[in-house]
């Protein structure tokens, strides 16, 4: 009866130490930024928020004026919140024919 109880633990360990060494060796998953769906998750992710905004369309955006306008505001809120940086890219449709 004892040799079956030390056979039997040896059959355990030989098991247990492939999939120790095989976890151990995997290190830890890590998913590439690009391959997340949820726009929030991939930016934070990212570190980063990325906007475009008209810069002459006050009272929501104004690249120029201080307050820079509620939508601006609300964007760097959300950006500080999450810990990321904002890139704020300017488009001027104005000059473009509008939207």
């Amino acid at each position: 009866m004892k040799f079956i109880s030390i056979a039997g633990l040896a059959v355990v360990l030989a098991c247990a130490i492939p999939v120790a060494r095989a976890q151990q060796d995997s290190g830890p998953q890590t998913t590439d930024p690009d391959d997340i769906t949820d726009t929030l998750q991939r930016s934070k992710a990212k570190g980063r928020l990325i906007a475009c905004a008209d810069p002459y369309d006050w009272p929501y955006a104004s690249q120029s004026a201080d307050p820079p306008g509620f939508d601006i505001e609300i964007i760097r809120a959300i950006a500080k919140r999450g810990g990321m940086r904002l890139e704020m890219y300017w488009a001027d449709t104005g000059t473009r024919g509008g939207l």
